[in-house]
């Protein structure tokens, strides 16, 4: 038998979600779910680089525009059929980089927990990223990859009155 010894002082079990605002993420695996696909997205930028961000998306037509939106800021090839069917292959989707709008979601009896609330193309300049939340919020960060200004529409905007 093995025996080690290893300092815990400190040492928290878990982690808490991040803070709600913007993130660069890449799209790090994509895997088959129940009725969808499950989205892990790594943040690239920051103080919380490398954590993952999930987003489910599924094939119910009422929640179609979900995945619409994601791959729109995937820049992705979104031509249909003359019928207006797609072919969506996951493997296209690796890899690929995006900004992701994050809040906080609250549930009784449950621990806080990321949302991914909007999906912006890296090359929206509308969008403030704040990668280490040190920056205040009344004054756009300069990130490792991009600097932004301050979006007119989601800086107002509450995270209730999002549409997701």
């Amino acid at each position: 038998m093995t025996v080690v010894r290893v300092n815990l002082k400190g040492v928290e079990t878990g982690f808490g979600p991040v803070p709600q605002g913007a993130y660069a993420v890449k799209v790090d695996k994509i895997e088959d779910a129940k009725g969808g696909w499950k989205w892990w997205l790594k943040i690239t930028a920051g103080k919380f680089t490398n954590r993952i961000l999930w987003v489910n998306t599924n094939w119910l037509p009422q929640s179609l525009w979900v995945i619409k939106a994601l791959l729109s800021a995937l820049d992705a090839e979104l031509e249909t059929d003359e019928n207006g069917f797609i072919d969506l292959n996951q493997d296209d989707y690796l890899g690929g980089e995006l900004i992701v709008f994050v809040g906080i979601k609250q549930s009784d009896g449950y621990a806080p927990q990321n949302v991914v609330k909007k999906f912006y193309p890296m090359s929206d300049e509308g969008i403030t990223i704040f990668p280490d939340r040190s920056a205040p919020d009344n004054q756009a960060p300069v990130t490792d990859q991009v600097q932004f200004s301050e979006p007119t529409t989601t800086a107002t905007a509450k995270t209730d009155d999002l549409p997701f």
